[in-house]
């Protein structure tokens, strides 16, 4: 196979088989593997469906062909950032402490206890829940990340 040929073939690759591929709404690893109790998940806004997914994976905006949620359970939230493609957030955990506060909450980035969260009151992503139950995330903007985030708990049957 010529040069030119073999790296059309690997460029196309991602778009051919996010095609086929039916997108991957699992619960977060870390939450499986905890047996974390998640009582709260959230999409962002405009990706709540296999269809919205599947464009936003081909568009670029996502690292893969998933759904990429936020989970909450108790004190514990469970994201990868880093699933978005422009993101400037940094490495950061996957298990990350949730501080409540009575108008939403705040995500402690860099790691933290429950301790933390009186300790460092300013400190983390702070999510302010709306009338209609929705979370606008303040520095998401600044860090490319979605602004607002749609409730889509999953029901079990």
């Amino acid at each position: 196979m010529r040069p030119s040929l073999l790296l059309a073939s690997l460029l196309l690759l991602p778009t051919c088989n996010s095609a086929s591929a039916a997108p991957s709404d699992a619960a977060h690893p870390m939450a499986r593997l905890l047996g974390a109790d998640v009582q709260q998940r959230y999409l962002p806004q405009g990706m709540s469906d296999e269809l919205s997914i599947r464009r936003a994976y081909e568009q670029g905006i996502l690292r893969s062909p998933d759904f990429p949620s936020l989970e909450l359970s108790g004190d514990q939230a469970f994201i990868f950032f880093a699933q978005f493609a422009r993101s400037r957030m940094g490495p950061t955990f996957n298990t990350l402490t949730v501080c409540h506060n009575p108008d939403g909450f705040r995500l402690l980035v860099g790691g933290g206890s429950r301790q933390s969260c009186a300790a460092r009151p300013d400190a983390g992503m702070r999510f302010i829940r709306q009338r209609n139950g929705d979370l606008v995330c303040e520095p998401c903007a600044a860090l490319n990340l979605p602004e607002r985030w749609e409730r889509h708990d999953r029901h079990t049957h």
